[in-house]
């Protein structure tokens, strides 16, 4: 079975296979207890456009179609 680990969405490291064994295996398992920090980055752009209104007399009044 694969696993992937994710945090908001993200994936973090890489994704682990789980091997079952059956013979008994001494080994230490260590556990990740530190706080994940998430950084968020924000830009907005004014993005330039025109707009073109054409009457079409098959919409009806107040109706608007896009294309």
């Amino acid at each position: 079975m694969t696993t992937v680990s994710t945090h908001k969405g993200v994936q973090i490291g890489e994704p682990s296979v789980e091997v079952t064994t059956l013979d008994y295996v001494d080994e230490i398992i260590e556990i990740g207890t530190g706080d994940l920090e998430t950084e968020h980055n924000v830009s907005m752009e004014e993005i330039t456009f025109n707009s073109d209104y054409v009457d079409n007399l098959d919409l009806l009044v107040g109706g608007e179609e896009v294309s």
